[in-house]
């Protein structure tokens, strides 16, 4: 479905719909705009990891059973 690389690529533009998404959702004080943010993103990075672990993990597999 994705890959590492995949989001790698598209992380600027999680970046900026992220804090897009953020402003339309709380009210207009920065402070609960990032507090929405930023756990967004870490969540976005969280997928990154959590997807080169399952690709690792995937090609370490393949090369046993090969």
């Amino acid at each position: 479905m994705v890959s590492e690389q995949g989001l790698k690529d598209k992380r600027k533009y999680a970046v900026v719909l992220t804090f897009v998404a953020a402003a339309v959702l709380t009210p207009p004080y920065p402070v609960s705009q990032i507090g929405l943010a930023v756990p967004t993103l870490l969540l976005y990075e969280l997928s990154i990891y959590a997807t080169r672990l399952i690709e690792r993990k995937r090609a370490e597999q393949e090369a046993e059973a090969a």
